[in-house]
C-alpha cells in the first residue's frame, strides 16, 4: 500500500550537465506504428542526405525550435538544392511540402543530438569514460567503407561481451585527401585493455606539425591508424569539449551514432521529495534537480540494482492505479 506520510514519486532520472534531473515517471502508451504513404519522402530524404554530406544544410540549436520552426530561413540553400533536384526528376511538389520535410529532418537531428548527449552525460556524471578514441580506415586493409564499418562494429561487440568494454561512436566522412574516421567515448575496465597502448609521433595535416599520440597496437594492425586519448576523472571541461566535437559530426552526417547495449540515457527509480533540490521547467515539463549527495553511480554500474528499481517503480504505479480506482 502507498504510505501517505512519506511522499514518494516514481521518477525517470537523466543527466543535465553536471547534475541529475528527475521527471515523474509515466507509463508509455502503446500504439501501432503505421507506414508513411508518402511516395516522395524517400526521394526527398535521399536529396537531403546529399545536401547534408555536401555541407549545404545549416543546423544550429539556437536556430531551431519546435515552436517556431525558424530554422528554414537559415536553410535557403537547402531549400533551393532540393527543389531543383526534385524538379529535375519530374516531381510536382509544393513549397510547403519541402519546408515541412526540411523541418522534419532538422527535428530528427535535434532529437538524435539530445539522445546522444543524454547517453554520454549520464555516464560522464559517474566518471565512467576512460578514453576518447579516433579510428581511421586503412584503404590497404579495407578498400570499402562498408567492410571496414562491419568488421569494426563486430570487433567492438566482441570486446563488449568478453572484456566489458562500453562505447559510443559517431562517424566522420573523409575529405578528398583523407579517409573515413569514427570518434568515440570508451570505457575499459581495469586490466581489460587488449594488447598495448604505445606512443607514436604522427604528422598533423591541420597544424603542419608532428604530434605525439597514444595508439592501440591491436587496432593499428587490424584496421589502421588510431588514437586512444586517456581521459582524466572529474575533468568536465575536457568531456564537454569532446561531446561538442562529436555532436558536430552528428549534425553533419546522415549516419546514425552507434553504442553498446549497456549505454543508458536514463534510469527509473523511486525518489522521495527530500532528494529534490529545486524544481525546473524545461519544454513545458516539470523537472526536479537532485541534490549533489544523491549517488546514482552504483546503480549505473549494477544491472540487478537497476532492474530492482524498475520493478519497484512498476509496483508503485500499479498501487497508485488501484488507489485511484477504489
Amino acid at each position: 500500500m502507498i504510505n501517505k506520510a512519506v511522499e514518494v514519486l516514481p521518477c525517470k532520472i537523466h543527466a543535465n550537465g553536471n547534475h541529475w534531473v528527475a521527471t515523474e515517471y509515466k507509463a508509455k502508451l502503446t500504439c501501432n506504428s503505421t507506414k508513411c504513404d508518402d511516395v516522395n519522402r524517400d526521394y526527398f530524404d535521399e536529396y537531403f542526405n546529399q545536401a547534408l554530406e555536401d555541407g549545404i544544410v545549416c543546423y544550429r540549436k539556437e536556430h531551431y525550435t519546435v515552436e517556431t520552426r525558424a530554422a528554414i530561413k537559415y536553410n535557403k540553400k537547402t531549400f533551393d538544392f532540393i527543389t531543383d533536384k526534385m524538379n529535375e526528376d519530374g516531381f510536382a511538389i509544393s513549397e510547403k511540402y519541402i519546408i515541412d520535410n526540411i523541418n522534419r529532418r532538422l527535428h530528427s537531428i535535434m532529437l538524435r543530438i539530445k539522445r546522444f548527449k543524454r547517453k554520454v552525460e549520464f555516464h560522464k556524471n559517474g566518471r565512467y569514460w576512460t578514453h576518447f578514441v579516433t579510428l581511421t580506415r586503412d584503404p590497404s586493409k579495407y578498400p570499402t567503407f562498408q567492410a571496414w564499418e562491419s568488421d569494426i562494429k563486430m570487433t567492438l561487440s566482441h570486446l563488449s561481451d568478453r572484456r566489458g568494454w562500453r562505447f559510443i561512436f559517431v562517424f566522420e566522412d573523409g575529405h578528398s585527401e583523407d579517409h573515413e574516421h569514427m570518434h568515440g567515448m570508451l570505457h575499459v575496465p581495469a586490466g581489460q585493455m587488449i594488447e598495448q597502448i604505445v606512443k607514436v609521433s604522427r604528422y598533423n595535416k591541420k597544424t603542419g606539425q608532428r604530434k605525439e599520440v597514444q595508439e592501440s597496437t591491436f587496432f593499428r594492425s587490424r584496421f589502421g591508424i588510431n588514437e586512444f586519448e586517456p581521459l582524466q576523472f572529474g575533468s568536465s571541461e575536457c568531456h564537454n569539449r569532446i561531446i561538442a566535437y562529436m555532436v558536430k559530426y552528428i549534425a553533419k552526417s546522415p549516419k546514425k551514432f552507434f553504442y553498446s547495449r549497456h549505454i543508458k540515457d536514463s534510469v527509473e527509480m523511486i525518489m522521495t521529495k527530500t532528494n529534490f533540490a529545486t524544481p525546473l521547467t524545461a519544454h513545458n515539463v516539470l523537472q526536479y534537480v537532485l541534490f549533489d549527495d544523491v549517488d546514482l553511480y552504483s546503480y549505473v554500474m549494477n544491472e540487478s540494482a537497476l532492474q530492482y528499481e524498475l520493478d519497484m517503480v512498476s509496483s508503485l504505479m500499479r498501487e497508485k492505479l488501484d488507489y485511484l480506482t477504489t
